[in-house]
């Protein structure tokens, strides 16, 4: 029976036959959750010269169960058996789904059941876990040709490095990929402030200490903040809710149902049969909210959920990429999924949010955007004015920082005015436009009160300055062509052309200290030239104080 690829699929599929044919055998690809990482090692035997027979190493009985229905899928004619437990697979099996506990357990003898050089290939599902102990064990015990790690998540809790097993990350896509694509789920996030205090939990390994984070967070007022906010921003969709501990999990259960939601608990030692009950149960809708302890971080294929509940805050960027991904796979009939972040208050180092997995500050709330969209949009902020993006904190600040950057901004050159004049005119208003050609002298271009175009030149002389009218020109090109002559003939111009080179140059330092000193963000993409227009509007905009300004005289120019 035939499977579609997606185009991503076959892509890596193809990158590691390349990789491999170049002599680089143990491979590392890195897929989102929801990318079908299990369909395209399951593809293996098709695309990979050789690769019979192969061993697949999985931690959680789903992930063994999974990679099994899927190679029979994939490969009908292949003959697919289980090592784990009570399950004992033959040497005569094309491909061996095993449990790396039951394999890889220190002193046990069911690994000598198969010669060191009976697979040719060995697959490692979740590989991030590939640097551990019991999975040494089995990588260092067979000689096989070849090993393909896939993960969603190339880093270790632990910051063991993975690459004493894998030698190159032969295809990587991230998540953004794959949502812009059209792939995977797009996300929305919702920051819920909650009034518990999480400062005095201590943190060991990268993250919270489970025990001293459950007796902090697991509270009757903080469990009912949750299920409130399920209710407002959830409609009984369709949810997983994670928690530190069992008896967190339990207790917010309970609040879920006493709001008369359907809710179950899933944990480490719930009976394999009650699992698969609560599962089902939670397939058909019959459950609304799924709440859990660990474990349904990995290896649990829901593409239904349309919700995720962070009811434990976490600091390890692993474990939050795992939880989110639970919700990420397309759904018929499915918009997106939801991503509930609850914000305890802290003193030290802030927990994750939704928006911290694509670089956003840790109090950023995306207030119920889009996840994708908003990032993009921070990061463009980020590159034209890194000023303005550390003080941004919603998808709302970052319309206001552009509003902000504008304001400041010169507007663009008069398209009338460069026809007429080589020099850079700052429109200040309608019809009103000025030139400073140095310290002590400047032009002005406007319609006077009867309508008739005005030059004047404005000079500081000792204590005072004085402005002479030097004509009134017939029209607009007659007042720029006149005063550009004039301006030529009196001043050097190498300050004031608009093709001056050094106008393309950075802002100098003391451009920079005057522009912060008066407020206006530095763009990336701000020059010299842009730097002098905005400080001189500026201070056209802004003159000094009546009794700081000098006496200004008018007197009849000659032009």
């Amino acid at each position: 029976m035939t499977v579609q690829l997606r185009p991503y699929q076959t892509e890596a599929l193809d990158a590691i036959q390349s990789f491999n044919d170049k002599g680089i055998s143990r491979q590392l690809v890195v897929l989102p959750t929801g990318a079908g990482k299990t369909v395209i090692f399951t593809h293996l035997p098709q695309h990979l010269n050789n690769s019979l027979p192969m061993l697949i190493l999985a931690h959680r009985e789903e992930l063994l169960t999974q990679a099994k229905n899927k190679l029979e899928w994939s490969n009908p004619h292949l003959t697919v058996e289980i090592e784990q437990a009570e399950n004992y697979a033959t040497t005569s099996a094309d491909v061996v789904v095993a449990s790396v506990p039951t394999l890889g357990r220190d002193g046990s003898e069911r690994i000598s059941r198969f010669p060191e050089n009976h697979f040719r290939t060995v697959v490692i599902d979740e590989a991030h876990h590939a640097a551990a102990p019991t999975y040494r064990r089995i990588l260092d015990y067979f000689q096989n040709d070849f090993t393909l790690g896939v993960t969603a998540t190339p880093q270790r809790s632990d910051n063991t490095r993975l690459t004493d097993v894998f030698d190159e990350i032969v295809y990587y896509k991230t998540i953004v990929d794959l949502i812009e694509e059209g792939w995977l789920s797009r996300i929305v996030g919702y920051r819920i402030k909650t009034d518990t205090d999480i400062s005095e939990v201590k943190s060991q390994h990268g993250d919270y200490i489970v025990s001293q984070l459950e007796d902090t967070i697991n509270t009757p007022h903080r469990n009912a903040t949750i299920v409130a906010s399920y209710v407002e921003i959830c409609n009984n969709a369709k949810a997983i809710a994670f928690c530190a501990g069992i008896e967190h999990a339990h207790d917010l259960a309970t609040s879920f149902r006493q709001a008369s939601i359907s809710a179950e608990v899933i944990i480490g030692s719930t009976p394999s049969e009650e699992r698969q009950a609560i599962l089902s149960r939670f397939s058909s809708g019959e459950t609304r909210v799924l709440v859990n302890v660990g474990v349904l971080t990995e290896g649990f294929d829901e593409p239904s959920v349309e919700a995720i509940i962070l009811a434990r805050p976490t600091r390890s960027t692993l474990l939050y990429t795992q939880i989110v991904g639970r919700g990420t796979r397309l759904f018929q009939g499915k918009e997106h999924c939801k991503v509930l972040d609850f914000a305890d208050t802290t003193k030290g180092k802030k927990p994750l949010g939704l928006p911290s997995l694509l670089g956003l500050p840790a109090d950023f709330d995306l207030n119920g955007q889009d996840l994708v969209n908003v990032a993009n949009k921070y990061k463009e902020l980020e590159e034209f004015c890194p000023g303005e993006a550390v003080r941004v904190l919603t998808p709302e600040d970052i319309e206001v920082a552009y509003k902000r950057i504008d304001l400041f901004m010169p507007p663009p050159p008069n398209e009338v005015v460069q026809q007429y004049s080589r020099f850079v005119w700052a429109e200040v208003a309608e019809n009103d436009f000025h030139l400073a050609v140095d310290s002590n002298n400047s032009f002005r271009i406007y319609i006077d009160t009867l309508g008739r175009w005005t030059v004047t030149q404005t000079t500081k002389v000792s204590d005072k300055s004085e402005t002479k009218v030097l004509g009134h020109p017939e029209d607009m090109r007659d007042a720029f062509v006149r005063s550009d002559k004039w301006i030529i003939r009196k001043y050097n111009t190498n300050l004031i052309e608009s093709d001056a080179p050094w106008r393309a140059d950075a802002p100098t330092d003391a451009q920079k200290k005057t522009l912060k000193r008066i407020g206006v963000p530095i763009t990336a993409d701000m020059t010299k030239g842009i730097a002098s227009q905005i400080i001189g509007r500026y201070y056209e905009n802004n003159p000094k104080p009546q009794w700081l300004q000098n006496k200004i005289s008018y007197s009849k120019g000659r032009w």
